[in-house]
C-alpha cells in the first residue's frame, strides 16, 4: 500500500522544515511515537490492513523521526499535547509508560519542546482540532498550515490562515504549562502505567 500523495506531500515539507509547531489533542505527533505505539495507532486505525502493510506502515512512521538528529540542523520541535494524549491508553498500559518516557527523554533535547494541556486549564483556542505549522528555513517563505483528516489534508497557505494559527498556537502555549512543569506531568503519569 503505497503512502497517499496528500501525505507523501506532508512528508517532503516536513523533511524540508526547519520548525514545526504542533498542536495535538488525541494522540502523540507523529514523528515522537515509539514503534508500539505506532503499531497500536496503527491497528486500532480504519482500514482493514495486512500484517505487511501493518509492519510498512509502521516502519514509515518512525523514518519520519530521523528530522529530529539529521545532521547538521536537526529540525526544531514545538508541541503541545492536551492532557487527552496522555491519558487515552493506546496499546497497552505498558506500550504507554515507554511512550510516555520517550517523550520525556524527547522533551529533554535542546531543539524540542513539549508542553502539556491540563484539563483543568479549561477551554482554548485548541479545541477546533489538531494543526501543524510549518516553518522553513528560507526568509521570504511565509511557511504553511497542515490539517490532515481521515481521506486527506488540508494545505493552508494564506498569510491570514498561517497568522490565525500561529496566534492560537501561543496562546496554546501560554495556556499550558510550562515545558519544565509538563515534563514533571509526564512522568508523574507514566509512574501510574506501572
Amino acid at each position: 500500500m503505497p503512502v497517499p500523495e496528500w501525505l507523501s506531500l506532508y512528508i517532503g515539507l516536513e523533511q524540508g522544515a526547519a520548525q514545526l509547531r504542533i498542536y495535538d489533542a488525541q494522540l502523540i505527533t507523529g514523528v515522537l511515537q515509539t514503534q508500539d505505539y505506532a503499531n497500536a495507532i496503527v491497528r486500532r486505525g480504519t482500514a482493514e490492513l495486512t500484517e505487511e502493510q501493518i509492519a510498512r506502515r509502521v516502519e514509515f512512521r518512525a523514518s519520519r523521526s530521523r528530522v529530529l538528529t539529521r545532521e547538521p540542523d536537526p529540525l526544531r520541535l514545538w508541541v503541545v499535547l492536551d492532557e487527552a494524549a496522555l491519558r487515552r491508553v493506546v496499546g497497552t498500559r505498558t506500550i504507554m509508560r515507554h511512550q510516555l518516557n520517550h517523550l520525556v527523554g524527547a522533551a529533554e533535547q535542546a531543539k524540542i519542546t513539549v508542553q502539556v494541556l491540563p484539563f483543568d486549564h479549561g477551554a482554548h483556542p485548541g479545541m477546533q482540532g489538531p494543526f501543524t505549522i510549518l516553518d522553513f528555513p528560507w526568509p521570504t517563505d511565509p511557511g504553511l498550515v497542515y490539517i490532515e483528516h481521515r481521506c486527506g489534508a488540508f494545505y493552508l497557505e494564506e498569510p491570514e490562515e498561517i497568522t490565525a494559527h500561529t496566534i492560537a498556537f501561543e496562546h496554546l502555549c501560554a495556556h499550558a504549562l510550562r515545558p519544565d512543569q509538563s515534563v514533571t506531568m509526564i512522568r508523574d503519569l507514566a509512574k501510574e502505567y506501572q
